[in-house]
């Protein structure tokens, strides 16, 4: 399984906008390996949210990263985004 974690730095005021296009990202699950994916409050800073993405793959990721459908999802503005690539090898 292969996760993306972010970590989205917005502006107070662009904060719920950007909460709710990240938790309805419903084209996703029609997206090849796609999971699923988790939307965050950060406890420490108000202006961070986290996000986890599960996919089967790397490759199937990428494959959206570069969809033509990839266009149509919501943008918000952003004031940095932190980006982290996994691969979960273990599980409880």
């Amino acid at each position: 399984m292969f996760l993306v974690v972010q970590n989205i730095t917005v502006k107070s005021e662009n904060r719920q906008k950007a909460i709710d296009a990240l938790a309805n990202r419903t084209i996703l699950k029609e997206q090849k390996g796609f999971i699923d994916l988790s939307v965050m409050n950060n406890q420490d800073k108000e202006d961070v949210i986290g996000v986890i993405g599960r996919w089967e793959s790397k490759a199937d990721w990428q494959a959206w990263e570069n969809h033509e459908d990839r266009d149509k999802v919501e943008k918000f503005p952003t004031e940095n985004v932190e980006t982290a690539f996994y691969e979960l090898i273990g599980q409880v």
